[in-house]
């Protein structure tokens, strides 16, 4: 086989590979990426009639593809009528995120898997869905870029016990909850995200009253770990504030020295604004990163800046 022929198989094999990793890649965005990871044998780096573009780095053209940013958001359209129905889903496989994923009656169970997350990358668990997290693992695709973390949104016209009626067919029918939760349990792992999880929404309190169940839970290197917007519980019979249902159990809030300090700043392990009873019980809270002084002092200077404003 002449060594044209090789390279022309080389090269195709590569594009489609790309291109099969993520479906939304164009075959000329998957060409743009692969030219973009040769090594040029030029020092202007343009393509020439007798080298081409370069020297082919396969390794380098499909690992790039854990970066990609582009794709559309996933964004189900709510169900009508007086019951809903939700969708159950199971993920068990590694996967990159590269867009927004946004869970609107849904209920999403993540077990075992590691999920890898470009700069783009963010989930939204919705009104009456849930995002269980099994001991899986959420971390950043790129090294030092973090990625933009879990929010949980809620309706703040109920209090946390208020409930739907779900149908199940045949006429089966249970109760799920008005607001948007998150659980993690057995070992889950959010890491380098600029805010891990995010409850409510700033500036809109409508969607406040998220639920958060943290058990066995590790929150590493991440610019604020858990914040939650303001929101009261208020039973409407006694118009009274009960504690929020949110809580952390056994969990690991921890700064070390693989904090991506260049890309983000280190805030707080957990801001709590305007809400009430949320426990952290057998909870450890640590920072190793190299320089810890000067998160001390960026953590400082934050809430400076939250009491001035």
């Amino acid at each position: 086989m002449k060594r044209a022929e090789l390279s022309a198989r080389i090269v195709t094999g590569t594009i489609c590979v790309i291109a099969a990793c993520f479906l939304m890649l164009a075959l000329s965005q998957a060409w743009s990426r692969y030219r973009a990871k040769t090594k040029s044998v030029f020092s202007n780096g343009t393509y020439n009639e007798d080298m081409g573009y370069g020297v082919l780095d396969a390794g380098a053209a499909i690992g790039a593809i854990d970066c990609y940013t582009g794709g559309t958001a996933i964004t189900p359209n709510p169900l009508a009528g007086e019951s809903v129905i939700i969708r159950h889903f199971v993920w068990n496989e590694r996967m990159v995120i590269r867009d927004s994923i946004f869970l609107d009656y849904t209920d999403l169970t993540i077990k075992g898997a590691e999920i890898k997350c470009t700069p783009n990358a963010c989930i939204v668990v919705g009104r009456m869905s849930r995002l269980v997290l099994d001991g899986c693992k959420f971390t950043s695709s790129c090294s030092g870029e973090p990625w933009r973390g879990i929010k949980v949104l809620g309706d703040s016209s109920y209090n946390q016990n208020a409930t739907a009626v779900e149908d199940l067919g045949n006429s089966i029918w249970d109760t799920i909850s008005r607001q948007g939760i998150l659980e993690l349990k057995n070992g889950a792992v959010i890491e380098n995200a600029i805010c891990a999880v995010e409850v409510g929404q700033a500036g809109n309190a409508n969607y406040g009253g998220g639920i958060v169940r943290a058990s066995d839970a590790h929150f590493i290197n991440n610019g604020t770990a858990v914040k939650f917007h303001p929101f009261r519980n208020t039973i409407a019979s006694t118009a009274e504030e009960a504690a929020n249902k949110s809580y952390f159990t056994q969990c690991t809030f921890k700064v070390d020295s693989l904090f991506a300090k260049d890309d983000m700043k280190f805030r707080a392990h957990a801001v709590l604004q305007g809400v009430s009873g949320i426990s952290f019980s057998g909870c450890q809270f640590s920072c190793e990163h190299e320089n810890p002084a000067e998160i001390v002092r960026q953590a400082n200077r934050q809430r400076v800046e939250t009491q001035v404003l």
